[in-house]
């Protein structure tokens, strides 16, 4: 969706839900689809503001060094999460819930698995980045409503940077 005040502000806000493990849709499918559609939608120089239930954790990516520097995952990473973070990378969006200049306190979790209790992160605020995430800004609401049940996702949220335009001249 494209959000647009005339002379103030001007960005897309996508929102995405990849395939769980047992889908019919292989990730490899979904993510190719996605990068496409982005990049067919949304004009080039536009900000991109991304949410994302990628239903992969974080990895090491060589591309997001400088911006992922919590929850990565020391193992092998799956084939879904290359290309998940190839279509994000093809799309000009990069997550900013795994830098902990943004998170509040430390790594956040999104989802409780069926598994047990533990939080682990599946759910990324992705953006270009012509857009910036407030510093510890990044946390998890419970006031929304968290259910430590499993199969569950926990909200989170951010505040958002937009850039305004130039020309703007606001009066007091």
């Amino acid at each position: 969706v494209r959000c647009s005040a005339k002379g103030l502000f001007d960005f897309f806000i996508i929102s995405a839900h990849a395939p769980y493990k047992n889908c019919k849709q292989s990730a490899s499918e979904y993510w190719t689809f996605f990068s496409s559609k982005i990049n067919q939608v949304c004009t080039t120089g536009i900000p991109r503001l991304c949410l994302v239930d990628a239903n992969v954790q974080m990895f090491n990516f060589d591309k997001w060094k400088d911006c992922c520097d919590s929850g990565i995952l020391q193992s092998k990473a799956p084939a879904n999460f290359h290309s998940f973070a190839n279509a994000c990378e093809e799309c000009a969006i990069r997550p900013s819930n795994c830098s902990d200049n943004n998170l509040l306190s430390g790594r956040i979790g999104t989802f409780i698995p069926n598994r047990g209790t533990k939080q682990i992160g599946l759910d990324y605020i992705m953006h270009s980045i012509d857009l910036h995430v407030k510093s510890k800004s990044i946390t998890q609401y419970s006031e929304v409503g968290i259910h430590d049940s499993p199969c569950d996702h926990i909200p989170i949220g951010a505040k958002i940077i937009f850039p305004i335009k130039q020309h703007c001249v606001f009066s007091k």
